[in-house]
């Protein structure tokens, strides 16, 4: 029955059907009722005005976002000094195997003015065991992650900047 009130206060019914709904509206106390409440909630909706966002509304909320400062990260939880203390056990860790290795070398002068390296070294002595093969991989791994997140950083550092 609401959709018949409906379609005759849009004037969407057919002639005959709003003959016969007049009729009906005349007839019926109930129906009369419920055509005078969907007559008022249609007004109702006539009369108020929908607020439109303006044309360029995303444009502007987008343009607003855009010029906000950027938020800086916070600060990593971690002391400087520890991961500068870090970085320097391993630099000197890498260093002492280095200056090991170079000392284990064979340096020889020949006539003239030549300088010949050997070689011929025995690196069973110095790699012989499984740990000391772990404890360098994972120092030349823990080294690289830290150069990687060195160069992260100022790449962000840079974005932050412009």
């Amino acid at each position: 029955m609401e959709e018949q009130i409906w379609n005759y206060i849009d004037g969407t019914c057919t002639e005959e059907e709003k003959i016969q709904f007049e009729k009906l509206l005349a007839s019926n106390a109930d129906i009369k009722k419920k055509y005078e409440e969907l007559l008022q909630l249609n007004q109702l909706f006539a009369a108020a005005e929908l607020n439109e966002p303006s044309m360029r509304f995303t444009m502007n909320v987008m343009d607003a976002i855009n010029a906000a400062v950027p938020v800086t990260p916070l600060k990593t939880f971690v002391d400087q000094r520890i991961i500068k203390s870090i970085a320097i056990f391993f630099v000197g860790t890498i260093s002492v195997l280095l200056i090991y290795l170079l000392s284990q070398m064979q340096w020889s002068f020949s006539s003239g003015n030549n300088f010949n390296f050997n070689f011929d070294f025995d690196t069973s002595k110095i790699f012989s065991t499984t740990f000391i093969n772990v404890f360098v991989m994972i120092n030349v791994i823990l080294g690289l992650l830290l150069l990687d997140k060195y160069l992260h950083w100022k790449k962000f550092e840079k974005r932050i900047s412009h």
